[in-house]
């Protein structure tokens, strides 16, 4: 299947042509004011990478300024969108559509910013939940001129430029984050995440766990927790695990009985009196009637 490159364009169409005379000038400049500002070396790109997935712009904001649901299209519950640099801004658009919303000035900087570092095999793609087009379109048909909406940009490339990609979104203030959605289903490997040796990584997959199912291991603890507090609500009094609060103003040792009737007292006190420590019990007769 053939596959887009950042903006539009496919790759293997692209491997072999031969990029515009100005582009091929471009340098990056050596001034110290525009060092941090400059885009790293680009890479070479090699097809025997495994491309991965560096991570996602989430809840992006877009403006839709036409229909966004034509309905001469079908779509998944999940749309992929391409994205189209146009003026200022970065451009939505369907597959076969014409741009229906635009981007911000802040992600499309940063958009933009990818593609004039000439990374071949960065791509990106916008994918906004089928829903949520049905919800503009109802706005933008309401207000006659636009709506407002959210998408997901995913990010892709192979590793050999993920560094670069993130130091481009970093310096305009763009972070990744792990994707909501993918439709490619590729690794997760955020370059802009701090990797600590024997630390395990925030970007691990999570497998999805199902709350309600119950493993023997629970079932188990429980069994075991119960028996436990069985055992301690049955301990005499006098070989409790805690120690007899006394007055301090006693000073000898208490015997066992002693003991026993500080229990007593401190419990009948405090209103949790065992019925075992009573000195009062009900005693049924024949007939029912205590």
């Amino acid at each position: 299947m053939e596959t887009l490159n950042c903006f539009g364009g496919s790759l293997e169409a692209n491997r072999g042509r031969k990029r515009p005379a100005e582009e091929d000038d471009l340098t990056i400049a050596s001034t110290s004011r525009d060092q941090s500002r400059s885009p790293l070396p680009t890479p070479r790109c090699t097809e025997l990478e495994i491309p991965l997935c560096l991570g996602s712009l989430s809840d992006i904001q877009v403006q839709i300024r036409s229909d966004p649901l034509p309905s001469v299209y079908r779509f998944e519950e999940q749309v992929a969108l391409e994205l189209l640099p146009k003026g200022a801004n970065v451009w939505i658009k369907h597959a076969a559509g014409d741009p229906f919303g635009c981007l911000t000035t802040k992600v499309s900087q940063g958009l933009k910013r990818l593609r004039k570092a000439a990374y071949p095999c960065v791509e990106v793609q916008g994918i906004i939940a089928l829903s949520k087009l049905e919800e503009a379109r109802v706005s933008w048909k309401r207000t006659g001129r636009s709506a407002m909406s959210t998408i997901h940009v995913n990010v892709y490339g192979h590793p050999h430029c993920a560094k670069s990609v993130g130091h481009e979104l970093t310096s305009v203030k763009l972070f990744l984050q792990p994707p909501v959605v993918d439709l490619r289903d590729l690794v997760y490997d955020n370059p802009q995440e701090l990797k600590l040796t024997n630390a395990p990584s925030a970007q691990a997959r999570v497998e999805h766990i199902d709350v309600t199912d119950r493993s023997p291991v629970d079932e188990r603890k429980e069994v075991a927790q119960s028996e436990i507090e069985a055992i301690l609500d049955h301990i005499p009094q006098p070989t409790a695990l805690r120690e007899v609060a006394v007055d301090n103003r006693i000073i000898t040792t208490l015997i066992r009985h002693q003991k026993d009737a500080i229990n007593f007292m401190s419990e009948r006190e405090a209103g949790g009196l065992r019925s075992s420590l009573s000195f009062w019990h009900h005693k049924m007769s024949e007939n029912g009637v205590v």
